[in-house]
């Protein structure tokens, strides 16, 4: 399965906008809102974390990571 560039970028600005309005989150509330399904939710979780290594979004990277841990706008 071949994700484009854009599409990919798309996902990454849908996900940034939902953080930015929401503050501070959890992946799982973030996703939640994406959509109720979750294989959709779970196509969605590379690219949470792609903006969480690439420092877009912040997370407390010295924890565990779960579905429940705190991530905010940068």
């Amino acid at each position: 399965n071949h994700t484009s560039d854009a599409t990919i970028k798309n996902k990454c600005s849908e996900l940034l906008a939902f953080i930015h309005d929401l503050m501070q989150t959890t992946p799982e509330e973030l996703l939640n809102r994406v959509s109720s399904d979750k294989m959709l939710q779970a196509e969605w979780i590379p690219v949470l974390w792609h903006l969480a290594v690439t420092h877009q979004i912040n997370v407390n990277l010295s924890i565990p990571l779960s579905m429940k841990s705190k991530i905010w706008s940068k």
